[in-house]
């Protein structure tokens, strides 16, 4: 909240400088006469605004009465503030704007109502900067409600005003100005989109607005240099509102605890190499196709975590074409139409993590795509689904890791065509109603190690694994007990048995939690150690399931499938544990892939540096750990986004998302 407190001052700043001793008053009424000296009362009023705009001084008040006026009003000098008497009493009509300011600074523009101008209610030109624009009501303008257009404009201040007319193309249009503030508008039923910016636009922050039914988009950030925005806490809802928040393009946005439903397409919609983009705890729900979309090639390191994301007529949750290295974590992502989270095409290297995954129409997670590449899916809980918990179809390299999969109609895992080298590691497959724990089919191949793999099933070719595939599927070190037609079908000759395999009761708690309860379950210390994969385990030896006894579930610290070996980076340099949580102690991991002699250094989202570290040298799988400490101090930095500036034999950026 610390930037609504910064608008309160600023407010206060700018109304004490133009009403200052040495300000005059003047006033403005339909009857008055431009021949009066406008000050000193009402009796000495002006006629018209724009003579007001020509002969009012800087550190002036024009206070205007109720009435119509003529618009097109262009102030003269700097620091002069415009007031309606009555709010929204004062209409100004007709004009190439309301009120047009061409490099004008410190003017405000409050309660007025703006209609039938050409162009906009108040378009901001120029070098413009530290205007306020509040509790106006604007409409039935040819173009736009607000309009600033100009690459020297800034800090705007759009203060509660309504925006809307269907003659609008927008409510609210940015094109290259930075550090505009809107805040507590109301914008609705525009001609076509509710805000849009485009071009350089860097340092906005748009809050606690209601847009709606404007029938493209809500908001829209329309440019690949659409940079370090923040959008937070808004109401943005259709009906007839294509999407609620489109980003073609954009790096280190924030879209934060805004209340997103209704639209007839896409509840938040990235495109066209958004990057590093942070989508944090909204509410997304009852949007027709799909609730968060990250939708095209380049949609890359953005981090989609702390939704809660529904709706029966929604058809998919969370969606992910094309994108790389994104991370999808601690959403809740329930009784969506079809899928709750659904890859597709060329996703390739994200990481799916603690969601909850409940309750979806279809399928809880789905990989549809040959090229849904090394994709790792770990701590969720996926529950509930109208056939299949995980559905993995054609994509090679999945890694799915200390999940909890249970109680879904059909199949718990199903792995099917030419999906290969997909790895089940330490999850508890339990009580998929109708269907197999896990299903194999086509040539999909891999490997199945310290899993529980419970009562799937209800008879009738029911197994806790079922293999109609020709490629070649390990199984080793896993606990299968009770499921409905035994362990395994008898014809799955694909398989390879490994060692350790038992069938007895785990003694996991099968209500609530799912985990081992005592020493004395058969599961503890029984798994295979799985280099990368099964790290910060007590005891002589890995537990079967999908937690720990009796410690934490353990934090997987790479993607890598190749349960062999531990990986060494294929990039140059990588960041394992890239969600820093700072209450664990844990580090987030900067590792570099080759050897290498580099200086780090790391920034805040507003670009500011938060911890360096000096120019040294490093070997291929060799590590800086930073535990989220500021420079030269033990304090700790605060939650979002921080970025990874590394320079030297390896120049590159990288991402690390901290939570307190």
């Amino acid at each position: 909240m610390k930037f609504f407190f910064k608008i309160f001052i600023v407010s206060i700043i700018f109304l004490s400088a133009v009403t200052s001793a040495s300000a005059t008053v003047y006033y403005v009424a339909p009857g008055g006469s431009n021949a009066s000296s406008g000050s000193n009362g009402w009796v000495n009023a002006w006629q018209t605004i724009g003579y007001a705009a020509t002969n009012a001084n800087s550190g002036d008040v024009v206070i205007v009465s109720n009435g119509n006026y003529a618009g097109n009003v262009r102030p003269q000098q700097d620091n002069v503030a415009y007031f309606s008497f009555q709010k929204r009493q004062a209409v100004l009509s007709g004009g190439f704007a309301g009120f047009y300011l061409n490099s004008k600074s410190q003017i405000l523009i409050h309660g007025f109502v703006l209609k039938n101008a050409t162009q906009a209610g108040v378009v901001v030109h120029g070098s413009s900067s530290n205007n306020i624009i509040s509790q106006n009501e604007m409409f039935s303008n040819s173009s736009q409600g607000i309009q600033s257009d100009s690459p020297l404009a800034n800090s705007i201040y759009i203060l509660s005003n309504h925006i809307w007319s269907v003659d609008h193309n927008q409510g609210i249009h940015i094109n290259n100005s930075d550090n505009i503030i809107i805040r507590s508008n109301q914008i609705h039923n525009n001609g076509g989109l509710g805000i849009f910016m485009q071009g350089d636009v860097t340092g906005h922050i748009i809050a606690q607005n209601s847009i709606y039914s404007n029938p493209t988009d809500g908001i829209v950030l329309n440019d690949e240099t659409a940079d370090n925005n923040i959008i937070l806490s808004n109401c943005i809802f259709g009906p007839d509102q294509d999407n609620g928040i489109r980003m073609n393009g954009g790096d280190q946005n924030e879209i934060m605890s805004n209340n997103i439903y209704n639209h007839d397409d896409y509840g938040v919609n990235l495109t066209s190499d958004a990057m590093s983009n942070l989508i944090l705890n909204n509410n997304v729900y009852s949007n027709v196709l799909r609730g968060i979309s990250l939708g095209s090639d380049g949609c890359e390191h953005n981090i989609v975590s702390g939704n809660t994301v529904f709706g029966s007529n929604q058809n998919v949750g969370i969606y992910i074409s094309q994108g790389d290295q994104n991370i999808i974590r601690g959403n809740h992502v329930y009784k969506n139409g079809s899928y709750g989270i659904h890859f597709n095409f060329m996703a390739v290297s994200n990481i799916i993590s603690k969601n909850r995954v409940s309750s979806n129409a279809t399928y809880g997670i789905n990989f549809s795509h040959e090229d849904a590449d090394n994709n790792t899916i770990v701590s969720n809980t996926i529950e509930g689904s109208g056939q299949r918990g995980i559905f993995i179809d054609n994509a090679d390299n999945s890694g799915i890791y200390y999940n909890l999969i249970h109680r879904n109609q059909e199949v718990g895992i199903y792995i099917r065509n030419t999906a290969t080298n997909n790895n089940i590691i330490n999850n508890t497959v339990f009580n998929n109603i109708s269907d197999d724990g896990i299903y194999w089919q086509g040539s999909a191949s891999g490997n199945i190690v310290n899993n529980i793999i419970m009562s799937n099933g209800n008879g009738g070719t029911d197994y806790g694994i079922d293999s109609a595939s020709t490629g070649t599927i390990y199984i080793g070190n896993n606990d299968l007990y009770g499921n409905a037609d035994g362990p395994t079908n008898s014809t799955g000759a694909s398989f390879s048995w490994g060692a350790n395999n038992i069938f007895q009761d785990p003694l996991i708690d099968t209500t609530s939690t799912f985990e081992i309860t005592t020493d004395s379950s058969p599961v503890v210390d029984k798994g295979a150690v799985v280099p990368g994969i099964t790290v910060n385990y007590k005891g002589t030896a890995p537990d079967m399931g999908w937690k720990e006894w009796p410690t934490p579930d353990p934090a997987v610290t790479t993607t890598n499938t190749n349960i062999a070996t531990v990986k060494i980076p294929d990039e140059d340099a990588a960041v394992y544990n890239n969600l820093l949580d700072l209450s664990t102690g844990q580090p987030a991991k900067i590792v570099f892939g080759k050897a290498c002699s580099v200086e780090i250094k790391i920034y805040n989202i507003r670009r500011v540096l938060v911890a360096s570290f000096n120019k040294q040298s490093y070997k291929a799988g060799e590590s800086k750990d930073w535990y989220g400490t500021i420079n030269k101090s033990t304090d700790k930095v605060g939650s979002g986004v921080y970025i990874v500036v590394i320079t030297g034999d390896i120049n590159k950026k990288l991402k690390i998302l901290v939570k307190k």
